[in-house]
């Protein structure tokens, strides 16, 4: 396929829709995140949807021995934000341990920011836990793929907006 038959083929399929997460709209069900970059640009639809700040995608590592998150991406792609350095330090366990046998997402809140703990006590969908960042308002929604994998995206922002629906 030669240059000029690709770039016909990518607008025909993306209808040349510009926007700065990508090439294409999140509201097509056909397009499937194939590659991290496309995982990242839909984990940045779902923060602005939600008003989250910040995102990350951890994956639980294999070992049973030591229950812990290892960061596959953040909101700041392709580098590493400072918030995942905490999240996949030692302090996760119990999320970890959570997310292999659940998919029930679990929030928390800091309390020294006004008002955190409204936005996540309301959802009867969530359940509380410990901070997985310092500082941070956070939901962690357990994911699952196949052969036993799984792991979390986990959104954070102290002005998230989620509701019970």
């Amino acid at each position: 396929m030669k240059h000029a038959q690709v770039k016909e083929a990518a607008a025909a399929l993306f209808n040349d829709q510009r926007n700065p997460f990508g090439a294409f709209s999140l509201g097509s069900e056909t397009h499937h995140a194939a590659t991290i970059p496309d995982a990242v640009r839909r984990c940045r639809w779902i923060a602005v949807d939600i008003n989250a700040s910040a995102f990350g995608l951890y994956f639980v590592s294999p070992s049973p021995e030591r229950a812990r998150l290892v960061a596959c991406f953040d909101s700041d792609y392709p580098s590493t934000a400072v918030a995942t350095k905490f999240i996949s330090g030692a302090n996760g366990e119990d999320v970890v341990r959570h997310s292999r046998i659940s998919t029930t997402p679990r929030w928390w809140a800091d309390d020294g920011i006004a008002g955190s703990r409204q936005i996540f006590q309301s959802l009867a969908w969530a359940e509380p836990t410990a901070p997985l960042a310092p500082g941070t308002n956070g939901i962690a929604l357990p994911v699952h793929a196949e052969r036993g994998q799984c792991g979390l995206v986990v959104f954070l922002g102290s002005e998230m907006a989620l509701s019970d629906d």
